[in-house]
């Protein structure tokens, strides 16, 4: 489907014509092109390993005080087909399919693996009265 500008453009009084949005298009629901693609084949597949580490320790400064830190690293790899031309992936930077294994994209498509996914944690605590306690914490993710 895709959704042009025209749709919603605009005549003024001089009657030049002004060029909308194509999201305002999609908002109102108008689509202005539909087409539909089958593909032949029946035994496309994909595969993509993923690999998820963390590690934490927590030290008690003083009595009342406490630090949790840890480090989660995740490894997920790009995803592969099972043979070329059973998959494709989206290049914002051109707006072309890249079409996995054909024309010289490799059988991972357009992906990198990326080895410095590292996501910190810090988490404090402090024991303020024998009933109170008060935590903070933060993370990426």
């Amino acid at each position: 489907m895709s959704f042009d500008n025209g749709y919603t453009g605009r005549v003024d009084a001089n009657g030049s014509t002004q060029q909308g949005l194509g999201l305002a298009t999609f908002l109102l629901g108008e689509v202005t092109h539909f087409g539909r693609y089958v593909s032949p084949t029946t035994t496309a597949s994909e595969r993509q390993k993923r690999f998820f580490w963390y590690a934490q320790d927590t030290w008690r400064v003083t009595p009342k005080l406490q630090l949790n830190y840890g480090l989660r690293w995740e490894m997920v790899f790009p995803e592969k087909v099972n043979k070329a031309g059973n998959g494709g992936q989206l290049d914002l930077r051109t707006g072309n399919i890249n079409v996995f294994g054909i024309g010289g994209v490799s059988d991972h498509g357009i992906q990198d693996m990326n080895y410095k996914n590292f996501a910190p944690r810090l988490g404090v605590t402090y024991q303020l009265t024998p009933k109170t306690v008060i935590r903070a914490g933060y993370g990426w993710s």
